[in-house]
């Protein structure tokens, strides 16, 4: 059973709360919280936004947008959107970002594998941290199976539509 969809009032405070919290959450993962701002704004959004838009519904400066969007795109969490005959950008929430940061993960998870690899190599069998950087390496295999799975898994994957 749905439940019936919030009153004007009720859901602006709704979304507003979800768009702080989301902006603080992002702010601890090392983007801007006006990047999470935008994000949250975006996944909430029926229809795409613009820049000016973004601005005066998150009463923040034009050039912050700019610069949280740069960031936005160039991480896969948000995508440019033109309409005919309109000379504006406007922006919609990626519904590939996850799958991005999935890959993001991997990638980082593969380059520690070589790293450590590297030196397990470099130091031989018989340097008493030999067994640490093998155990550390299991580590990271057992973590890059976990998100190759997930990345299978997610029955999300490879999914574009906004009203799914």
């Amino acid at each position: 059973m749905r439940k019936a969809r919030a009153s004007g009032e009720r859901r602006q405070r709704a979304i507003d709360r979800f768009n702080e919290e989301i902006g603080r959450f992002y702010e601890e993962s090392g983007v801007p919280r006006i990047g999470g701002r935008i994000l949250a704004l975006l996944i909430t959004a029926e229809t795409p936004m613009s820049a000016e838009q973004l601005s005066s519904r998150l009463s923040v400066s034009r050039s912050s947008i700019s610069s949280n969007l740069k960031l936005l795109l160039a991480r896969g969490s948000v995508e440019p959107i033109s309409f005919p005959g309109d000379r504006l950008t406007y922006y919609s929430f990626s519904w590939a970002t996850w799958e991005q940061r999935i890959l993001q993960i991997l990638a980082g998870f593969s380059r520690m594998k070589g790293i450590v690899q590297r030196v397990i190599e470099d130091l031989g069998e018989g340097d008493p941290a030999h067994e640490r950087l093998v155990e550390y390496r299991r580590w990271v295999e057992f973590f890059i199976s976990q998100y190759e799975e997930m990345r299978k898994r997610w029955p999300g994957n490879g999914r574009k539509a906004r009203n799914d």
